[in-house]
Protein backbone atom coordinates (compact mmCIF):
# COMPACT_ATOMS: atom_id res chain seq x y z
CA UNK A 1 0.00 0.00 0.00
CA UNK A 2 1.19 3.51 -0.79
CA UNK A 3 1.66 5.95 2.10
CA UNK A 4 0.56 8.81 -0.21
CA UNK A 5 -0.91 9.32 -3.66
CA UNK A 6 1.49 8.03 -6.31
CA UNK A 7 3.50 10.53 -8.30
CA UNK A 8 4.79 7.87 -10.68
CA UNK A 9 3.24 4.51 -11.56
CA UNK A 10 6.00 2.45 -13.13
CA UNK A 11 5.57 -0.12 -15.89
CA UNK A 12 6.57 -3.61 -14.77
CA UNK A 13 8.40 -6.14 -16.94
CA UNK A 14 9.10 -9.79 -16.20
CA UNK A 15 12.45 -11.02 -17.52
CA UNK A 16 12.77 -14.83 -17.50
CA UNK A 17 15.79 -15.96 -15.49
CA UNK A 18 15.22 -19.65 -16.23
CA UNK A 19 12.23 -21.96 -16.83
CA UNK A 20 10.91 -21.51 -13.29
CA UNK A 21 11.95 -18.03 -12.19
CA UNK A 22 11.23 -14.59 -13.56
CA UNK A 23 12.95 -11.37 -12.56
CA UNK A 24 10.71 -8.33 -12.01
CA UNK A 25 12.20 -5.22 -13.63
CA UNK A 26 10.65 -1.78 -13.30
CA UNK A 27 10.86 0.92 -15.97
CA UNK A 28 11.58 4.22 -14.18
CA UNK A 29 12.78 5.77 -17.46
CA UNK A 30 9.12 6.06 -18.54
CA UNK A 31 7.62 9.36 -17.33
CA UNK A 32 4.05 8.10 -17.76
CA UNK A 33 1.52 10.68 -16.59
CA UNK A 34 4.05 12.71 -14.55
CA UNK A 35 6.25 15.53 -15.80
CA UNK A 36 9.57 13.75 -15.35
CA UNK A 37 10.77 10.14 -15.26
CA UNK A 38 12.13 8.82 -11.95
CA UNK A 39 15.49 7.91 -13.54
CA UNK A 40 15.86 11.51 -14.75
CA UNK A 41 15.50 12.77 -11.17
CA UNK A 42 18.01 10.35 -9.63
CA UNK A 43 21.61 11.32 -8.95
CA UNK A 44 24.16 9.33 -10.96
CA UNK A 45 26.93 8.31 -8.55
CA UNK A 46 30.05 6.67 -10.01
CA UNK A 47 29.93 2.90 -10.25
CA UNK A 48 33.41 1.43 -10.64
CA UNK A 49 33.37 -2.27 -11.44
CA UNK A 50 36.46 -4.44 -11.66
CA UNK A 51 37.43 -5.76 -15.08
CA UNK A 52 38.14 -9.32 -16.11
CA UNK A 53 41.79 -8.25 -16.42
CA UNK A 54 41.81 -7.77 -12.65
CA UNK A 55 40.89 -11.42 -12.21
CA UNK A 56 43.35 -12.59 -14.86
CA UNK A 57 46.22 -10.58 -13.33
CA UNK A 58 45.56 -12.12 -9.91
CA UNK A 59 45.68 -15.75 -11.08
CA UNK A 60 48.59 -17.93 -10.01
CA UNK A 61 49.95 -21.10 -11.57
CA UNK A 62 48.90 -23.42 -8.72
CA UNK A 63 46.13 -21.31 -7.29
CA UNK A 64 42.40 -21.72 -7.30
CA UNK A 65 39.48 -19.35 -7.67
CA UNK A 66 35.92 -19.32 -6.42
CA UNK A 67 32.71 -17.43 -7.18
CA UNK A 68 29.84 -16.46 -4.91
CA UNK A 69 26.50 -14.79 -5.60
CA UNK A 70 24.63 -12.69 -3.03
CA UNK A 71 21.08 -13.71 -3.93
CA UNK A 72 18.52 -10.90 -4.17
CA UNK A 73 21.11 -8.38 -3.01
CA UNK A 74 19.11 -5.42 -4.33
CA UNK A 75 16.27 -6.31 -1.97
CA UNK A 76 18.53 -5.62 1.03
CA UNK A 77 18.24 -1.86 0.43
CA UNK A 78 15.09 -0.30 1.91
CA UNK A 79 13.68 2.79 0.22
CA UNK A 80 13.10 5.98 2.14
CA UNK A 81 9.36 6.46 2.85
CA UNK A 82 9.37 9.72 0.85
CA UNK A 83 10.59 7.74 -2.20
CA UNK A 84 7.66 5.34 -2.20
CA UNK A 85 5.20 7.62 -4.09
CA UNK A 86 7.75 7.66 -6.95
CA UNK A 87 7.92 3.86 -6.99
CA UNK A 88 4.30 2.85 -7.47
CA UNK A 89 3.13 -0.01 -9.65
CA UNK A 90 -0.02 -2.03 -10.23
CA UNK A 91 -0.13 -5.71 -9.34
CA UNK A 92 -1.87 -8.37 -11.45
CA UNK A 93 -5.23 -7.49 -9.82
CA UNK A 94 -4.86 -3.78 -10.61
CA UNK A 95 -4.16 -2.90 -6.96
CA UNK A 96 -1.86 0.13 -6.60
CA UNK A 97 1.29 -0.82 -4.66
CA UNK A 98 4.67 0.70 -3.84
CA UNK A 99 8.17 -0.70 -3.60
CA UNK A 100 9.60 -0.86 -0.10
CA UNK A 101 12.97 -2.12 -1.31
CA UNK A 102 15.24 -1.09 -4.17
CA UNK A 103 14.13 -2.67 -7.41
CA UNK A 104 15.89 -3.49 -10.64
CA UNK A 105 15.73 -0.81 -13.32
CA UNK A 106 16.73 2.31 -11.39
CA UNK A 107 19.86 4.00 -12.78
CA UNK A 108 21.50 4.48 -9.39
CA UNK A 109 20.77 0.94 -8.12
CA UNK A 110 24.02 -0.65 -9.38
CA UNK A 111 26.13 2.07 -7.71
CA UNK A 112 24.26 1.66 -4.41
CA UNK A 113 24.69 -2.12 -4.51
CA UNK A 114 28.35 -1.79 -5.58
CA UNK A 115 29.07 0.42 -2.54
CA UNK A 116 27.42 -2.23 -0.34
CA UNK A 117 29.62 -4.87 -1.98
CA UNK A 118 32.76 -2.77 -1.37
CA UNK A 119 31.81 -2.40 2.32
CA UNK A 120 31.25 -6.15 2.58
CA UNK A 121 34.57 -6.97 0.90
CA UNK A 122 36.50 -4.53 3.08
CA UNK A 123 35.11 -6.22 6.21
CA UNK A 124 35.75 -9.66 4.70
CA UNK A 125 39.40 -8.86 3.91
CA UNK A 126 39.95 -7.46 7.44
CA UNK A 127 38.52 -10.68 8.87
CA UNK A 128 40.85 -12.83 6.74
CA UNK A 129 43.88 -10.81 7.88
CA UNK A 130 42.78 -11.10 11.50
CA UNK A 131 42.55 -14.88 11.02
CA UNK A 132 46.06 -14.98 9.55
CA UNK A 133 45.54 -15.15 5.78
CA UNK A 134 47.50 -12.59 3.78
CA UNK A 135 45.45 -10.43 1.39
CA UNK A 136 47.31 -8.89 -1.55
CA UNK A 137 46.97 -5.23 -2.48
CA UNK A 138 44.87 -2.60 -0.79
CA UNK A 139 41.24 -2.93 0.17
CA UNK A 140 38.73 -1.62 -2.39
CA UNK A 141 37.61 1.95 -1.86
CA UNK A 142 34.22 3.59 -2.23
CA UNK A 143 33.90 5.29 -5.60
CA UNK A 144 37.46 4.30 -6.53
CA UNK A 145 38.77 2.24 -9.40
CA UNK A 146 39.90 -1.27 -8.51
CA UNK A 147 43.62 -1.92 -8.09
CA UNK A 148 45.45 -4.68 -9.95
CA UNK A 149 47.00 -7.35 -7.70
CA UNK A 150 49.55 -9.94 -8.73
CA UNK A 151 50.00 -13.21 -6.86
CA UNK A 152 52.74 -13.51 -4.30
CA UNK A 153 54.08 -16.62 -2.62
CA UNK A 154 52.58 -18.64 0.19
CA UNK A 155 48.95 -18.74 1.16
CA UNK A 156 47.11 -15.56 0.20
CA UNK A 157 43.89 -14.16 -1.18
CA UNK A 158 45.18 -12.40 -4.28
CA UNK A 159 41.87 -10.78 -5.22
CA UNK A 160 38.28 -10.56 -4.04
CA UNK A 161 36.50 -8.73 -6.84
CA UNK A 162 32.92 -7.59 -6.38
CA UNK A 163 30.62 -7.23 -9.39
CA UNK A 164 27.45 -5.67 -7.93
CA UNK A 165 26.20 -8.90 -6.28
CA UNK A 166 28.78 -11.45 -7.47
CA UNK A 167 32.23 -12.04 -6.00
CA UNK A 168 35.26 -13.61 -7.65
CA UNK A 169 37.98 -14.80 -5.28
CA UNK A 170 41.47 -15.73 -6.49
CA UNK A 171 44.00 -17.42 -4.23
CA UNK A 172 47.56 -18.69 -4.56
CA UNK A 173 46.87 -22.14 -3.08
CA UNK A 174 44.01 -24.60 -2.78
CA UNK A 175 44.11 -24.31 1.01
CA UNK A 176 43.86 -20.51 0.86
CA UNK A 177 41.00 -20.78 -1.61
CA UNK A 178 39.05 -23.23 0.53
CA UNK A 179 39.66 -21.21 3.71
CA UNK A 180 38.75 -17.85 2.13
CA UNK A 181 35.61 -19.27 0.50
CA UNK A 182 34.40 -20.81 3.77
CA UNK A 183 34.98 -17.49 5.52
CA UNK A 184 33.01 -15.68 2.82
CA UNK A 185 30.04 -17.95 3.28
Amino acid sequence: RLPAAPVNVLPVNIQPKNELVGRVVFDPSNAGASDQAVNDMLPSPPCHLPRMQHGAASMSRRGLGWRADDSDAFLLHPLQPESMPHCGYRDEDGQLCALKRMGLGFTNAPAVQQDSMVASLRAYRRRLRRLGLHTAGKDPGFGEKWAYCTPGSGHELTAALGYVDDVLGMCTTHAASWFSFMQYL
